[in-house]
């Protein structure tokens, strides 16, 4: 990995390559958060014949961000470990966008999941009448054994999962819904409020207690809990998954036009050979 770089380096090497034409990209990351995560050192450069690439260090890989020349074929992307690029668009793809994925195809990137926007307007948001007894916030002694449910439930390459400090800062603030049974953690939701959209960052069940309803009494729990702070609901699904699709469309959810998909490249797998890149 190429050492971290500051925020005032990725904006000159950025200016340079879109002065070069490399127009294609995706990084949407906002300035706030380059900052922060410059500061916190877990950002690096990877710079191709035909691009470069913001690597972003989450322990077992690297979430990527890149800027791509559209008229020249890819240089070779070698890493020590897989890189994660979320694609986001909207409705069907454009031809900008088919043109975007073709050149990650050809860096050796393999689509990993395939995700939809599901939304729900607050004030249409059906309730299950569910008796929400079993449901509390986590105590802080407990968040170790939710992180591990998280962390066995969730793939970590698409999920975002939350740090420890994160996750500890989001029971504080009464965004974690948690039912305990026979002494460990059964299902946990994390969830957040951005302006006054709600969202569901994760939903989790214990494999020994699935099939008994307890997804469904965590995102009661959650409408009820931001009924009167939220004008919107919205999360992320895979597409592939069946029982949470059904979930959320009981509740009166449907898709949004906005996707978004997670390609892969696993390490020094890229397809283009060191200086074969050509105009």
């Amino acid at each position: 990995m190429d050492k971290p770089l500051t925020y005032e380096a990725w904006k000159q090497a950025q200016a340079e390559a879109r002065a070069r034409g490399w127009k294609l990209s995706n990084c949407f990351l906002m300035p706030a958060e380059l900052r922060k995560k410059t500061e916190a050192g877990v950002l690096s450069l990877h710079r191709v014949e035909n691009g470069l690439f913001l690597l972003e260090d989450c322990e077992s890989f690297y979430r990527c961000y890149y800027c791509l020349s559209p008229t020249e074929r890819p240089g070779a992307l070698r890493l020590d470990r897989e890189a994660v690029i979320e694609f986001p668009f909207s409705g069907e793809l454009n031809p900008t966008q088919q043109l975007q994925i073709g050149l990650l195809q050809e860096l050796g990137f393999i689509l990993g999941r395939e995700s939809g926007l599901m939304a729900c307007a607050a004030a249409d948001i059906r309730s299950l009448e569910l008796d929400l007894s079993e449901v509390r916030g986590p105590q802080t002694d407990e968040l170790p054994e939710i992180d591990a449910l998280l962390r066995r439930s969730f793939d970590p390459r698409f999920a975002f999962l939350p740090t420890r400090d994160e996750l500890a800062q989001a029971a504080a603030d009464g965004m974690v819904f948690s039912v305990f049974r026979e002494g460990r953690p059964a299902a946990v939701l994390v969830s957040g409020l951005e302006k006054t959209v709600a969202t569901v960052h994760q939903v989790a069940v214990d494999g020994a207690f699935r099939g008994k309803g307890l997804g469904k009494l965590l995102v009661e729990a959650y409408h009820r809990h931001y009924a009167s702070l939220a004008s919107a609901f919205r999360h992320w699904v895979d597409l592939h998954n069946a029982p949470a699709l059904a979930m959320y469309r009981s509740f009166g959810y449907d898709f949004s036009l906005r996707k978004a998909n997670e390609y892969v490249l696993a390490p020094n797998q890229s397809t283009i050979s060191e200086g074969e890149t050509v105009k």
